[in-house]
């Protein structure tokens, strides 16, 4: 063991010791502590430590040696955070007649501090450290019982961000089967710290905030009768309220203020209602009375946005108690952990296994899938050996992807439209090793008397019912790369579902496995290109219209669209299309549906006046539709071709196989 994990072992259990001290003390002080230790990390340090990515540490099973050494040096603020964790209080002082101009220094080193226990906790399971795992998640999930406290909306509104992230990262310890019982009940005991009716305190915000807003803004307006009018403009400037939108010399000042206190009653009243559906109603309803100025001029410039807030508050009240719900599921046994594993998380880790290999090990791979009958019988063996030597663990990693029943591969790309998934490489590179894998069994299979009955057939056909498995996957993930790489898979698997037929190296239960798989990629989906326009014009909504309030009308312009303009508006979109086309080698090669989307864009005949529009920092919606419209109408990438070709392929792959798993002359059902 390392010098460096041993030193975080021992860290991790000096915590754990911490944990166990009690004390009725503020908890601001070991806070501010903290805080210092914070401060003596510089730029690179906070690049390691918020650029971990826990998925893939988890298919990696590795953590950088860098982000070791960052962590051992960050370790004392996790200890003044657990002196924190256990006070009964947190009080920072805050100067609550500063009004709207009140500082919250306090809250942005918070959050870092929860992202720091993250860190550890994902090194602790890495490690197989997961008693140390539970206590650093609980710190996490105690910054955001902490943060609330202040009885502020920004407040709850990070520490439910907080939460958000201690949620998504229990989420991928579930979906990649790292979550015991032990570790569930833990966490479920941990998140009661945030029980009650109202967990992150919205109700005890909008009430704090409610006097303060309005004592603070009659100090400020009010307290000089003579300068009254200035000051009045000059916070009307300071809310960048337009000269035509400025009231007339009749304003009443103290008449608009009385309507302030009585929005802001009214907002408290709201959030304060045990029925969440009648509250998000009244919410709606109050929001077009303050837009339509009923509350008068300061509440309509001054006060959240009333809906935005009961929205976040139900969603994160709702996303405490499911995920409670869960964990306490799996801690009492009624929910089987197992059932809640994401098979993506096993085959991005079977493609991450495959990086590790040698040159001459792909080189390997892709001279028997390209030419298998015209490998020698010395060459098989050789192959054999050293695709079973080196690729065991990939084997095993995909033999666990296809036990499980679920399958979201868009936790691999947060459901970002692009023709660039950074999946696709190695989701490609899994399908072709599986091909020679299978092609290899099968060569082995025919140097036996009864090649029907070798063990080399029944492995092979095992690699084609992962392979068959994984295509089906793929497809069902809706997206056009995905479809395009489907295709792709299932036409490079053909030689080896035709060589299995053509040489008779089948028994009929061999035959029936393969041909349930295959019956798993449903032709009425056409290789996921029957959902695609659908899902993937969802995600352009989300991502075009992103913090803009404007989805529905995003969404209108890409349903007067053809589907050709959809898919090169997500071609537009993709950053990294250019950057995706080299490989460093052929087997993760993607180029072949990547250079029509990239020569599309950079070919076209409007090419500069769309990379002019695709420089501007901003660009606008309305731009990405025209640019990928016209772009689409050239036809470079046909989505009706594409249709037909997946229909075809689907037709082809089936005819190989009578129904009933009887096999056929592979030569007399080819198209």
């Amino acid at each position: 063991m390392s010098c460096l994990i041993m030193t975080f072992k021992a860290m991790s259990i000096g915590l754990l010791c911490l944990a166990a001290q009690d004390s009725s003390e503020n908890a601001s002080e070991h806070y501010r502590q903290a805080f210092v230790t914070l401060e003596l990390l510089d730029e690179s340090d906070w690049n390691a430590l918020l650029e971990l990515d826990f998925q893939q540490a988890m298919i990696s099973g590795s953590i950088p040696a860098e982000l070791r050494n960052v962590m051992d040096r960050a370790m004392p603020a996790l200890e003044h955070l657990a002196k924190a964790s256990q006070c009964d209080y947190v009080d920072f002082d805050l100067d609550r007649s500063e009004g709207m101009m009140m500082l919250v220094p306090h809250l942005s080193p918070m959050r870092n501090l929860a992202r720091l226990a993250d860190v550890a906790a994902c090194i602790n399971i890495i490690d197989g450290d997961m008693t140390a795992a539970s206590t650093n998640l609980g710190l996490g999930i105690r910054v955001t019982r902490d943060m609330v406290q202040d009885d502020l909306v920004v407040s709850s509104l990070v520490g439910g961000a907080v939460m958000m992230n201690q949620n998504q990262t229990i989420n991928e310890l579930i979906a990649g089967g790292m979550l015991p019982p032990e570790l569930a009940h833990d966490l479920n005991e941990q998140m009661s710290e945030l029980g009650g009716p109202d967990p992150f305190r919205f109700v005890g915000a909008v009430s704090g905030e409610k006097q303060m807003l309005v004592d603070w803004l009659r100090e400020q307006l009010l307290a000089d009768d003579e300068q009254a009018d200035y000051q009045v403009d000059d916070f009307l400037d300071a809310l960048e309220v337009s000269e035509q939108e400025r009231p007339g010399a009749d304003f009443d000042i103290v008449a608009d203020m009385d309507l302030l206190e009585s929005a802001q009653e009214r907002m408290t009243d709201i959030f304060a209602m045990a029925d969440r559906d009648l509250a998000a109603e009244l919410a709606s309803e109050f929001a077009v009375q303050l837009k339509n100025g009923e509350y008068g001029l300061l509440a309509n410039r001054v006060m959240p946005s009333l809906v935005h807030l009961v929205q976040r508050r139900d969603a994160l009240e709702t996303m405490l108690a499911e995920q409670r719900l869960l964990l306490h599921g799996i801690a009492s046994g009624r929910i089987d952990a197992d059932s809640m594993r994401n098979a993506a998380v096993f085959y991005a880790k079977a493609a991450a296994a495959m990086q590790e290999l040698a040159p001459q090990v792909l080189d390997m791979i892709e001279t028997i899938r390209n030419a298998p009958e015209a490998i020698s019988e010395r060459y098989v063996d050789e192959a054999g050996t050293v695709l079973m030597e080196t690729l065991e663990e990939t084997r095993l990693l995909l033999d666990a992807a296809t036990s499980i029943k679920e399958c979201d591969i868009s936790v691999l790309d947060q459901g970002r439209p692009a023709m660039s998934l950074p999946w696709i490489g190695g989701f490609r590179a899994l399908g072709r090793f599986l091909v020679a894998d299978a092609m290899i069994h099968m060569r082995s299979a025919l140097m036996e008397p009864r090649p029907e009955s070798s063990e080399h057939a029944i492995r092979a056909a095992d690699r084609l019912v992962s392979l068959l498995r994984l295509i089906g996957r793929i497809s069902d993930d809706g997206t056009y790369a995905g479809s395009l790489l489907a295709m792709s898979m299932l036409e490079e698997t053909m030689p080896a579902l035709e060589m299995l037929v053509d040489e008779e190296i089948y028994n009929g239960q061999q035959v029936r496995r393969v041909h349930d798989a295959l019956d798993m990629v449903i032709p009425d989906q056409l290789l996921g290109l029957a959902m695609a326009r659908e899902r993937e014009q969802d995600r352009l909504v989300d991502s075009m219209g992103a913090g803009s309030g404007w989805k529905d009308s995003i969404s209108g312009m890409l349903k007067r669209q053809d589907e050709d303009a959809i898919v090169y508006i997500i071609a537009v979109l993709d950053s990294n299309l250019e950057s995706e086309r080299p490989r460093t080698h052929v087997i993760w090669d993607t180029s072949d549906f990547i250079d029509p989307a990239w020569s599309g864009i950079h070919e076209h005949e409007e090419a500069e006046a769309i990379r002019a529009l695709l420089d501007q920092d901003r660009t606008k919606p309305e731009d990405l539709v025209m640019i990928g419209s016209r772009i689409g109408h050239r036809q470079i990438m046909d989505t009706v071709s594409m249709r037909i070709m997946a229909a075809d392929l689907i037709a082809r792959a089936r005819r190989v196989f009578r129904p009933g798993g009887q096999a056929v002359d592979a030569d007399a059902v080819a198209p």
